[in-house]
């Protein structure tokens, strides 16, 4: 890194836990062009999460996760709620079911959720395994 890089992480950093999320976003962008760093990418997916960005959120999530997985509770708890948020039940419903018993109500909120968005779409519920309801 050279000086104005870490000023930059620096900044950023305390962006991030003052809650200045469009901030973040934009001085990390820079340096994630500049120089790949995968802890920086749950960074930038929780702080677009926060700014209901949910499609870039889930983009830098999955980024991370080749390396970072499991992720600290805090943005799996997130991730999976991004994935809700983009209909991306079975997908939310595995990375609350990581978690543990913690998320049970998550997990049955999803595949409600998923009960609806089928219903809506006026598709049988009779043409889905019930391992799947």
């Amino acid at each position: 890194y050279c000086i104005g890089q870490e000023r930059s992480l620096e900044k950023a950093m305390v962006a991030y836990e003052d809650g200045f999320y469009q901030e973040v976003i934009d001085l990390l962008e820079t340096d994630i062009k500049l120089k790949k760093n995968v802890d920086h990418y749950l960074i930038l997916a929780y702080s677009y999460s926060r700014i209901h960005d949910p499609n870039q959120a889930v983009l830098y999530y999955e980024k991370s996760r080749s390396e970072l997985w499991p992720f600290s509770s805090k943005y799996m708890l997130d991730y999976g709620d991004v994935l809700r948020q983009l209909e991306r039940y079975d997908e939310a419903i595995e990375v609350y079911q990581s978690m543990g018993d913690i998320t049970q109500g998550l997990i049955y909120s999803c595949r409600w959720s998923k009960n609806d968005v089928l219903n809506d779409r006026n598709i049988s519920l009779t043409q889905i395994p019930i391992s799947e309801i």
